[in-house]
């Protein structure tokens, strides 16, 4: 059974080879994700904020990257080795970390975050715990990409001491784009350099036409 005629289905094609289709979704006022500039090829959107994990449910999203040389383990209670990683998670439960036992020296350790969509926001902002405590501990880094090369915006290196610290990023020079996170350790050169991470939270402080919707907790998922 036809339901349009000829000519309809022919003005049906001529609007969506000329953009009209793509045009009327750009410009919905329905609560549907913003394109937020350039593709960063990442997994996931969130633009729900603030969106924060604990990493209480697996990893929330977040993935291993595949061009590194040493995976992130989510561990509750300590860490395997003596005299370096946390004894507990920072809040709730679980954590995240890097081993750094033989066989794991001089290697680098990649966490992917899901897109972030800061599309419609002015001062995005992300915070999260880290410990880093032993006498070989390498480098925590935090990076952040549009879709090109990646940007150190947070770095830590060494012995940090055995409490939970807390690191805060200033991420307004992305907003109006779609962002892709990583967090990378480097090891050293001996077994005492575990670093830990937790209680992740991001925020994108805007006049969301999505205002309303319960914030994203990675941790309820």
């Amino acid at each position: 059974m036809n339901l349009f005629t000829v000519g309809q289905k022919a003005r049906m094609r001529a609007n969506l080879l000329s953009g009209g289709f793509h045009n009327a979704l750009a410009n919905s006022n329905k609560c549907t994700p913003p394109s937020g500039g350039v593709d960063t090829g990442c997994n996931g959107n969130i633009n729900n904020f603030p969106y924060s994990n604990g990493f209480e449910n697996g990893l929330g999203g977040w993935t291993q990257d595949n061009g590194d040389s040493l995976d992130w383990t989510r561990q509750s209670g300590r860490t395997p080795s003596g005299s370096t990683g946390p004894t507990r998670a920072d809040q709730g439960s679980f954590y995240v970390y890097v081993e750094a036992f033989n066989p794991n020296f001089n290697k680098t350790a990649i966490l992917n975050s899901p897109c972030l969509d800061f599309a419609n926001g002015t001062t995005p902002t992300a915070t999260f715990r880290y410990q880093m405590t032993g006498n070989a501990v390498g480098t925590l880094r935090l990076q952040a990409s549009t879709g090109g090369a990646y940007t150190t915006i947070f770095t830590q290196s060494g012995d940090q001491g055995a409490a939970w610290r807390t690191a805060n990023v200033d991420l307004s020079a992305y907003s109006g784009n779609d962002l892709q996170l990583r967090l990378v350790v480097n090891t050293s050169t001996s077994w005492q350099g575990d670093i830990a991470i937790d209680d992740l939270k991001i925020s994108n402080a805007s006049a969301d036409k999505c205002d309303g919707i319960p914030a994203y907790n990675a941790n309820n998922n």
